[in-house]
């Protein structure tokens, strides 16, 4: 009898893809060798065309690529990946719900609506994170940093949050009844319209913290005396709008805009190869207070200003000690300055124009000196160092 035929594994469309694209790139090599060591006119012209097709094509084929990836497979990447660091990664309705994820890094994840519940997530930082309507129902996060976190509806019942930083988190109807804040700090933190009933607060610091008319306390923080004891600040209640953390609908809705953000790219990148492949002295850089510098640790004094608000007003003194005044509605951003003799002296502060939270912090020769936060519109935080090393 024959021998059964060894079925190979159908190519799916985003290899295909990937496969074309990567010919582009050798064909965008081969045309710029090609123009570097030509010896006729006619040599030059082919490599020019060579290289003007694989700018013109690369950057659009590899956005098929990325748009007929399969969405299981990008699952199975998000589920090897949290072993990893989870920094910045998107991982809205994700079901996370009773996994083991202590000391893992979520610092600026987003976590709409992702279950948590019964997960551990002790010796974790969630630092800027969006847990708004998130599920860490009787979840572990003892030692968990959550400042600055934005966590507006998210279900917190039953939860260990035994020594929990929460400094400057937005808990916006957040739901806290019977979870456990044995000493956490909530300095600073928005609890508007949280529910507290029957949270054991041994303990806990909630110096500055803000609450409402909505917020339900226990009947230990119930009385004038008590609130004022424990520096509680009464707010009115705000409007939140958490149309941005809308669940996202797939690459699918959105590929007619990354196909034009492709071909952009490709025209883009045409009108600069001429320049681009002719020698020229690169002129020094000069780094100034408005320059944007992520993830950079500079020995220079620099300001950082990090959250999750929409839009934020920065003002600060430069080396002259004139303020400067700009609107960010991207964060992190970093404000390297020079530390002159009259400028020794640096502070900033940072205005939340719309939603969510801001921290700032002054870093001087690549360490933290200060930092201050603040959660929801309104809201201001200041910070002030003397770049003078003892």
């Amino acid at each position: 009898m024959p021998g059964k035929r060894r079925m190979r594994p159908t190519p799916t469309r985003s290899s295909s893809w990937a496969f074309v694209a990567s010919i582009v790139i050798v064909l965008g090599i081969t045309g710029f060798v090609s123009v570097s060591l030509a010896t006729t006119e006619a040599q030059k012209t082919i490599g020019e065309a060579m290289l003007t097709a694989a700018l013109v094509a690369g950057p659009f084929l590899w956005a098929e690529a990325l748009l007929n990836a399969d969405e299981s497979k990008r699952d199975t990447t998000i589920q090897v990946a949290m072993s990893g660091d989870l920094s910045g990664k998107d991982l809205s309705n994700q079901d996370l719900s009773d996994r083991y994820l202590r000391r893992r890094n979520f610092t600026s994840a987003r976590l709409h609506g992702t279950s948590l519940s019964g997960a551990d997530l002790a010796d974790g930082r969630f630092d800027d994170a969006r847990l708004t309507e998130a599920d860490l129902t009787n979840a572990i996060l003892h030692r968990t940093s959550l400042k600055s976190a934005c966590c507006v509806d998210a279900n917190f019942a039953g939860a260990e949050l035994h020594e929990a930083d929460l400094r400057w988190s937005d808990l916006k109807r957040a739901d806290l009844t019977n979870a456990s804040l044995i000493d956490a700090d909530l300095q600073n933190a928005d609890l508007r319209g949280a529910d507290l009933t029957g949270a054991d607060l041994t303990g806990a610091r909630f110096e500055g913290a803000r609450f409402s008319k909505t917020t339900r306390l226990p009947q230990t923080l119930r009385s004038d005396q008590e609130l004022e004891h424990h520096g509680l600040v009464r707010s009115a209640d705000e409007a939140i709008d958490l149309t941005e953390d809308a669940p996202h609908s797939g690459w699918r809705s959105v590929r007619p805009t990354f196909r034009a953000a492709g071909v952009v790219t490709a025209v883009a990148l045409v009108a600069l190869a001429v320049p681009a492949l002719l020698p020229a002295d690169e002129p020094t850089q000069q780094i100034g207070p408005g320059t944007r510098v992520s993830g950079v640790v500079l020995e220079r004094p620099y300001y950082r200003i990090s959250g999750t608000a929409d839009e934020v007003e920065i003002s600060y003194r430069d080396a002259d000690d004139q303020m400067v005044d700009i609107i960010a509605s991207e964060l992190p951003v970093s404000l390297p300055v020079d530390a002159t003799e009259a400028g020794t002296h640096l502070d900033v502060t940072v205005s939340v124009l719309a939603g969510g939270t801001a921290r700032c912090e002054i870093f001087v020769g690549g360490e933290l000196a200060i930092q201050a936060g603040t959660a929801g519109v309104g809201g201001i935080a200041s910070c002030a160092t003397d770049t003078r090393t003892p």
